[in-house]
């Protein structure tokens, strides 16, 4: 279930919940397992670029529930959490905290426990979703992702001074991309929802609760 929607409605262990039968924590056990590589190996430079350490995740961990579960389920869980983060951003421009939308936010003088919101995680999935999609779909980007973790892992990073161009480098040789069309400037450090948006989804509502509902049976 969307790791931004999650609830827990009974006093069962968190441990009891993902590994009994229930599985309404999968997303989050996949999540935690995943900062093992985005988190752990490769590391953010400070807070201002903690979305590098929860937009891959959340990109990761998406691909990892397409296999466990199916598309469709991957699927409506980016555009379930896309609607939270949407009304998120909406809330935190009326409260004016604007610049806490941004992906790379100017936290001089304030604390990083203000700024904590699901914008690292769901705008952060949404620009690399959007990078995806503009270099041939998962084929050619997951080799990407597996040189991203083995040439920059053990190293504290922000985007403008290694991943970027390490990026570039490395896609430079698929086939077919337009990554011309990309405003970095503009994804990285523009207030507001996601420039580009993760809204289609092949499964409609009723069946998401639907595969809701089958998901939290028992297999027991």
């Amino acid at each position: 279930y969307p790791l931004c929607a999650l609830a827990v409605s009974d006093e069962r262990p968190v441990s009891t919940q993902s590994t009994w039968g229930d599985r309404s924590l999968a997303s989050v056990v996949i999540h935690e397992i995943t900062h093992s590589w985005t988190g752990n190996y490769v590391t953010n430079r400070g807070w201002t670029h903690f979305w590098l350490n929860e937009g891959w995740t959340m990109l990761v961990q998406r691909k990892i529930m397409e296999r466990v579960s199916s598309k469709e389920v991957a699927e409506m869980d980016a555009f379930v959490c896309l609607e939270s983060l949407n009304s998120s951003i909406k809330l935190m421009t009326e409260n004016g905290k604007q610049e806490y939308t941004k992906l790379v936010p100017d936290l001089k003088d304030n604390d990083p426990d203000d700024a904590f919101s699901t914008v690292p995680y769901e705008k952060g999935f949404n620009f690399l979703y959007y990078l995806q999609s503009l270099v041939g779909g998962p084929k050619a980007f997951d080799p990407f992702i597996k040189a991203y973790i083995r040439v920059i892992w053990r190293k504290n990073l922000n985007f403008g001074r290694i991943s970027k161009l390490f990026f570039l480098k490395v896609i430079s040789s698929a086939k077919d991309t337009r990554l011309d069309e990309v405003d970095w400037n503009k994804w990285l450090y523009e207030a507001g929802p996601p420039r580009w948006q993760t809204n289609s989804t092949t499964a409609s509502r009723k069946e998401v609760d639907d595969m809701v509902a089958r998901a939290r049976q028992p297999v027991f």
